[in-house]
Order: structure tokens, then sequence, then C-alpha cells
């Protein structure tokens, strides 16, 4: 699994917009594979804004594949 973290500067007069837009598409992009989406200010420490957690995403296990023994030579 690859995590990427981004950080996106949101003018102030966007920012509802911004978090309607997040909310509006969350459907799409958790179909193609994005697990989260989170909004975090720094204004009020641990404070989440907006965003999601696709939770049955993160918990999805994906084995890799099984090699076959090496035959003894």
């Amino acid at each position: 699994m690859i995590v990427c973290l981004r950080t996106v500067t949101v003018p102030p007069e966007w920012r509802e917009r911004y978090l309607a837009w997040i909310a509006d598409g969350r459907a799409i992009r958790q179909q193609h594979g994005i697990l989260a989406e989170l909004v975090c200010e720094p204004a009020t420490p641990d404070e989440v804004t907006g965003g999601y957690l696709n939770l049955p995403g993160l918990t999805t296990y994906d084995p890799p594949p099984q090699h076959a023994p090496e035959e003894p030579s």
C-alpha cells in the first residue's frame, strides 16, 4: 500500500465550496480507491473540519502473491 499526503492552500472565500466538493465527490473517489480525505486546520488543535474515511476500504486485505516453492536440485 502506498499512502500519499498533500497540502492544498484554499483561499478563505473558497473554503465552503471546497468542503462541499469533497463531500459531493466522495462516492466516485472511493470507487477509484481513495481511502480517506481529511481536512485539518491548525486553528484548533486536532480539529478535522471535513472529509471522510473509507473504513471498509482500510480493512481490506490484499495478500501478496504466493511463490511456488523451489524444487531441490
